[in-house]
């Protein structure tokens, strides 16, 4: 197999491999993960814009969700920077995330498999695009929620 010849590559360039079929599913699994951070990412924008309405500090917010089950990888070593410096500069655009959103669709529309969240999630991206913001983070679209709502999660001036 192609995986079993390119191995000693790989060893050189990182430490983690993983076998997962036929070409091209690599790029599959990037759009799965993609799918669940993004996902991930919206739901914290709503339960940072909730919390902020009902008078909770987001920054206590990040620290509490730290010790739950709320706690993440994405969490720790992605939003909380972001957030407590106020930084929506690019390390994953919202245009981005949208694209694969849109990709994740696809595949699930031809393989006939219903996917409700990535469906809203698709929506709230674009509306984030729509809203000037696709060239930013896409932990952009949590102070974007918060504008929804009303409320103040983060300085993105």
């Amino acid at each position: 197999r192609a995986y079993d010849k390119c191995r000693p590559v790989m060893e050189k360039l990182g430490k983690k491999f993983f076998y997962l079929g036929r070409s091209g599913m690599g790029s599959t699994v990037k759009l799965l993960s993609n799918l669940v951070n993004g996902i991930e990412n919206l739901a914290m924008a709503e339960a940072f814009a909730l919390g902020a309405k009902a008078g909770v500090d987001p920054k206590v917010l990040v620290s509490v969700f730290e010790e739950t089950d709320a706690d993440s990888y994405y969490l720790k070593e992605y939003l909380k920077p972001r957030f407590l410096s106020g930084n929506v500069e690019p390390g994953f655009s919202v245009d981005l995330q949208f694209k694969d959103h849109r990709l994740v669709s696809d595949l699930a529309k031809k393989l006939r498999v219903p996917l409700l969240l990535n469906e809203l999630a698709l929506q709230v991206y674009q509306m984030a695009k729509v809203g000037g913001l696709g060239k930013k983070d896409y932990t952009a679209a949590i102070p974007f929620w918060g504008r929804l709502a009303g409320v103040d999660l983060w300085d993105t001036s």
